[in-house]
């Protein structure tokens, strides 16, 4: 059986790619002789230059070894119609020296470097990556743009991470005040109907949040569960996580609901507003009812966050998907451990804890604990872990 003709124009990394590569196929490293060759292997250094491309007119493909494209005239692949992949993973380096400029990775680690990305994805040579995070990527541009997107942040710029956990809380506590003072308008003409514009304004908040990329504990409940089950992260360090945004919630969220009390529509919440009847309703709940509600609605929440995975780069589809779904848990009063923070600190700020019936340390304190724990259920064991389990399968049925 005659083996298809490759031309190779570089020198392969590591050694048993070679020797598959070689194994495969019938491998040319003259172009002189490749005329009538489909496909090109090269590397990011080497590329494929407009001229050599003219000698090949059967070319259908160029696979890139490595890192980059830069040496490759994508712009003429593009005119004939050339496929260009660049997704092989050639090596993986175990951990980063930070010490160094530009925090190379290298292989002889020491103790007090932070593993790299992709060995702590797990990814190994020969590997080929098809999306990361949901998000298709053709190049390795893209790659590496997802990976660090969602790991180097936490590892090497806490602050930076900690400031878009802060975001988080207080984009909700931007639109849980305008939901808040909209609900209190239409009560006295529509009344009922002031939890149902309540929802629907809220819900825009987790768009705000997801193409924006601030970091919400609820959804990276989902998130650090899922990717633990697939070896991204660590159980404890995925629960580190959490904790970590939680607390910048928290921090986000006082603080804009502070700058919300001294605001004209701050001083106009008043004794027996919408918000005072929200808050004292979410006060008297008991442990189960607060537990069941707290997991239902973020069951909800992880919901609109994996459909906005789905929607990729379609920003109007991911409106849709958060407004179709997000609205259920707001409407229906189930409980958020982030929103209760909001809620509290802004009916506290704004109408005082004296004139709230329930509102106590001990009491807050609770709603809390128990909404948060069964926040984590519902997003973390149950979504992120089921849908972790759904998508270990060996066949193509995977989100």
């Amino acid at each position: 059986m005659t083996r298809p003709r490759i031309l190779c124009l570089a020198d392969l990394k590591p050694q048993d790619m070679a020797q598959r590569l070689e194994g495969d196929y019938h491998v040319l490293r003259d172009i002189a002789d490749a005329a009538d060759v489909e496909a090109v292997v090269t590397a990011g250094n080497v590329g494929l230059s407009t001229a050599q491309m003219a000698q090949l007119p059967a070319l259908r493909l160029i696979a890139v070894n490595g890192v980059g494209v830069d040496a490759v005239d994508l712009a003429q692949a593009a005119r004939r119609g050339i496929a260009v992949t660049t997704t092989q993973v050639s090596s993986v380096s175990e951990c980063v020296d930070i010490s160094r400029a530009g925090q190379q990775t290298k292989d002889e680690c020491t103790s007090d470097m932070p593993v790299a990305p992709a060995n702590e994805a797990g990814l190994k040579p020969g590997d080929r990556i098809t999306a990361v995070n949901g998000t298709e990527v053709e190049t390795w541009e893209e790659v590496r743009t997802g990976i660090r997107e969602n790991l180097d942040l936490f590892d090497f710029e806490p602050p930076r991470f900690a400031v878009r956990a802060m975001l988080a809380g207080v984009y909700l506590g931007i639109m849980t005040a305008f939901a808040s003072a909209t609900a209190t308008l239409l009560e006295p003409v529509a009344a009922g109907w002031g939890k149902y514009a309540f929802g629907m304004i809220f819900a825009c908040t987790l768009y705000i949040i997801v193409v924006l990329q601030a970091e919400l504990a609820t959804g990276d409940m989902l998130f650090m569960t899922y990717g633990s089950l697939h070896g991204k992260n660590t159980v404890v360090k995925g629960f580190f996580v959490v904790l970590i945004v939680t607390f910048f919630n928290f921090f986000g969220a006082v603080f804009i609901s502070w700058l919300i009390s001294n605001t004209t529509i701050g001083a106009s919440i008043a004794p027996g507003d919408f918000l005072q009847n929200l808050m004292e309703a979410k006060l008297e709940k008991s442990n189960g009812v607060l537990f069941v509600e707290a997991i239902l609605a973020n069951m909800v929440v992880c919901i609109a966050f994996m459909l906005t995975v789905q929607a990729g780069k379609d920003y109007t589809a991911k409106l849709l998907s958060v407004i179709l779904i997000v609205p259920a848990f707001a409407t229906m009063s189930y409980e958020h451990s982030i929103a209760n923070f909001i809620l509290t600190a802004l009916s506290g700020f704004t109408l005082g804890p004296e004139n709230i019936e329930g509102f106590t340390f001990l009491n807050v304190l609770r709603n809390w604990s128990i909404v948060w724990l069964g926040n984590f259920v519902g997003g973390g064991l149950i979504m992120g872990g089921l849908y972790g389990w759904l998508n270990m399968t060996n066949t193509n049925y995977k989100d």
